[in-house]
C-alpha cells in the first residue's frame, strides 16, 4: 500500500511507535527504500490501556533511542514556549533544532506563552502553504489548553489535496 501510494504522488506519514528493535529497524529500512521521510517517532501507549489489556508491552527502545536509530532518515524541529526551555531543549535533547531567532523572540517577548503560540501558528501557516501537505502533528504536553489558541491563530482552513 505504501509503495503504491508513494508511486502515485501521495505524501505519506508513517507513524512509528516503540516496540521490538529488530522489527523497527526493518520497518525503518523499508521506509528509507521507499523514500518515505515523514516519520513521527513516538513511544506509544501501554497496551494494558487498550482493547487487549492482557497484551504484554514491548518497549525495546525508548522514543529517544528510536529517534537516534532513525536519525539518518529524518530531521527534528521543536517549538517551545519559553526561551529558557528552548535553550535547554536545544542543548540537552538529541536531535532538537531550534533556530537562534526563535529563542531570541521568546526571550524578548513580554508574554512568552503568547509569543510561543504565535510562533507555532506561523509555522503551521508556513507548512500549510506547501503543496501536498494535509496537516501537522504538534503537541503541548504540559499546556493542552493552548492547542485551540494555536489553531485559531493559524487561521487555516480545511482543504483538499
Amino acid at each position: 500500500m505504501a509503495f503504491q501510494s508513494a508511486g502515485n504522488g501521495i505524501e505519506l506519514v508513517l507513524q512509528f511507535t516503540c516496540r521490538n528493535r529488530i522489527a523497527l529497524m526493518s520497518d525503518l529500512l523499508g521506509a528509507a527504500v521507499l523514500g518515505l521521510h515523514n516519520l513521527p517517532l513516538l513511544t506509544g501507549d501501554d497496551p494494558s490501556a487498550g482493547d487487549q489489556p492482557d497484551a504484554k508491552p514491548d518497549f525495546d527502545l525508548s522514543s529517544r533511542a528510536l529517534i537516534e536509530l532513525a536519525a539518518s532518515m529524518s530531521s527534528r524541529g521543536v517549538l517551545p514556549s519559553r526561551g529558557r526551555t528552548a535553550r535547554w531543549m536545544r542543548e540537552n535533547l538529541w536531535g532538537v533544532v531550534i533556530p537562534d531567532e526563535v529563542v531570541d523572540r521568546l526571550d524578548k517577548a513580554k508574554d512568552p506563552k503568547a509569543e510561543g503560540i504565535q510562533i507555532c501558528a506561523e509555522q503551521i501557516q508556513e507548512i500549510s502553504g506547501i503543496r501536498g501537505i494535509a496537516g501537522v502533528h504538534f503537541i503541548a504536553p504540559t499546556n493542552t489548553a493552548s492547542i485551540p489558541e494555536v489553531l485559531a491563530a493559524a487561521k487555516i482552513e480545511r482543504r483538499r489535496l
